[in-house]
Formats: C-alpha cells, sequence, structure tokens
C-alpha cells in the first residue's frame, strides 16, 4: 500500500510540475510579445531622435553660412 501512496504522490508532483511549466510557458509568451512591443517602440523613437539629429545638424550648418547682407 506504502508503494501505491508514494505512486501517486509522484505522480501528483508531475501534474503540478507540468503545470508550473505551461503557466511559466504562458508568462513568458506574454514578455516576449511585451519586449517585442519595446523593441518597435524603440526603433520609432530612433527614427524620430535621427531626424531632430539631422534638423540640429541642418540649423547648425546655416548657422555658420556666411550671408549675404542686403
Amino acid at each position: 500500500m506504502r508503494t501505491f501512496s508514494d505512486a501517486l504522490k509522484a505522480l501528483k508532483q508531475v501534474v503540478l510540475l507540468q503545470d508550473r511549466v505551461e503557466r511559466m510557458e504562458k508568462r513568458l509568451d506574454t514578455m516576449n510579445d511585451d519586449v517585442d512591443g519595446l523593441a518597435d517602440m524603440i526603433h520609432d523613437l530612433d527614427k524620430r531622435l535621427y531626424g531632430l539629429e539631422r534638423i540640429i545638424d541642418i540649423g547648425a550648418q546655416q548657422a555658420r553660412q556666411k550671408r549675404i547682407e542686403e
């Protein structure tokens, strides 16, 4: 009878571990989606920052150019 009880306990542990693994997989999938979203946001911010840098560079170049005064 003891062996049967030990086998049931072991089976219960396996089922609980399987449940934990499945929940962890779901969490990892959610985290992966979050990371993908963050990567997209960072890419968009990088493009915007590049545009601002270009505007600043163009403004600095225009400020250095000599102008013909009327």
